[in-house]
């Protein structure tokens, strides 16, 4: 008599869980890049022609300055969120799989909705500044 051994399933709403969180990951990492790469040469030509910003831009250009000082504390904090966001997808997947994609969805959007913000409050500016330059 031979038995064969077939490894147990994965818990129920593992997948659901490991997929959202790998979305909400790849969407902070994008706003990571975002502060770190994308803003701070914006925030170069601003002061290089002392333009008065808006309150959004001066709140980007700080949270820039944020994370480019605080990354290894954001990464953390950013690991326990994702930690924290597995834990909910997988217990509103066990209940449900409409309540588990509609926190997976509202999540990513917002994390998209405020990636647009802060290009946008980076690109006004500077559409600004290029009119004045081009009269």
């Amino acid at each position: 008599m031979s038995a064969s051994y077939a490894p147990p399933p994965p818990p129920r709403g593992f997948g659901t869980s490991a997929w959202g969180v790998a979305l909400h990951a790849a969407l902070l990492f994008g706003l990571f890049v975002l502060y770190v790469i994308y803003v701070p040469p914006a925030a170069q030509v601003f002061d290089r022609y002392a333009l008065t910003l808006p309150k959004v831009t001066r709140f980007v250009v700080s949270l820039s300055t944020l994370v480019a000082d605080y990354w290894w504390a954001l990464g953390l904090a950013a690991g326990a969120a994702l930690v924290a966001d597995f834990a909910a997808i997988w217990a509103l997947r066990r209940t449900g799989a409409a309540q588990a994609v509609a926190l997976i969805a509202t999540v990513a959007l917002l994390l998209v909705a405020y990636g647009a913000l802060t290009v946008y409050a980076v690109e006004y500016p500077k559409e600004k500044l290029r009119e004045g330059l081009s009269r």
